[in-house]
């Protein structure tokens, strides 16, 4: 959207920049024109005047005949044809300018609707790229998402077991832990009572042979 927005300004400020363009060189061609046009005009002024004047004196001079008034008549009036046929010429000029202007701006104006054109069929293209890849991007993230969730949930379903596992072992090793602990108080009593046994079997086996000793010396 904004893209477009600058491409039409650039469009439209190079339409402008060429329309002026040509304006200034035809103003320029017209005012060359129009500069050419008033001197041969105030020269066919001037010397206008200035058959009048030697019309009016050789009409009004007795020594000029009429063949030269006649023909200083003929002269003004050919100076005020070709003044006419000027203002046509320069008539003709403008109107062509302006008709030159015309095809200018309608030729600038049609460039500038088939680039609008252009651009905008390219905007087109480009929004229903976008759209493409965006619909792409959220089916791709909809899938990462639910292989994510896949995951987690089996990361959760291992963990569980090994969780179970540990729990199983600790269990097992505290139960061989305490039955050995057990096992070595029972040992432990039994060295006792070993240790009791004998030393009672020595006492025992001392106080026969102290019986015997005593028996030996009565005999």
């Amino acid at each position: 959207s904004k893209k477009l927005t600058e491409d039409l300004r650039e469009i439209e400020q190079r339409l402008e920049r060429t329309i002026l363009k040509r304006l200034d060189e035809i103003e320029r061609r017209l005012g060359e024109k129009c500069d050419e046009m008033n001197k041969i005009v105030k020269l066919s002024k001037s010397e206008s005047l200035n058959a009048l004047q030697v019309a009016q004196k050789a009409s009004e001079s007795s020594e000029l005949s009429a063949e030269k008034a006649t023909q200083a008549n003929r002269q003004a009036k050919q100076l005020v044809d070709s003044t006419e046929q000027q203002r046509q010429v320069m008539k003709s000029t403008t109107d062509s300018c302006v008709q030159q202007v015309q095809r200018t701006i309608a030729e600038q104006k049609d460039k500038y609707e088939r680039s609008l054109g252009d651009v905008r069929t390219k905007a087109q293209q480009d929004l229903e790229r976008l759209k493409q890849v965006i619909e792409t991007a959220a089916t791709n993230a909809k899938e990462s998402e639910r292989a994510a969730k896949e995951t987690a949930k089996i990361s959760r379903d291992q963990l569980d077991v090994q969780k179970r596992e540990s729990e199983n072992l600790m269990t097992v090793a505290k139960q061989l832990a305490q039955s050995s602990e057990k096992s070595a108080r029972e040992a432990h009593e039994a060295e006792k009572e070993a240790k009791r046994a004998l030393d009672a079997a020595a006492a025992a086996q001392e106080k026969i042979q102290k019986i015997a000793k005593k028996h030996e010396f009565k005999s």
